[in-house]
């Protein structure tokens, strides 16, 4: 079984999306859909998202 490193990838942020549309959060829009999930895999890169100030914005 061979499968590209760049498909599983794209299968974890698709999956990661999937768990943020639950059935507290089934209105997001699109949008705020894409961005929780784009800044979800960016919390994986250490140093990329400074933890601290996203958690002070909250």
């Amino acid at each position: 079984l061979f499968t590209l490193a760049a498909s599983v990838d794209v299968e974890r942020a698709f999956s990661r999306g999937g768990l943020t549309v639950s059935k507290l959060r089934h209105n997001l829009s699109d949008e705020s859909t894409r961005a929780a999930t784009v800044l979800a895999s960016w919390t994986k890169i250490p140093g990329l998202v400074p933890q601290q100030e996203v958690v002070q914005l909250f």
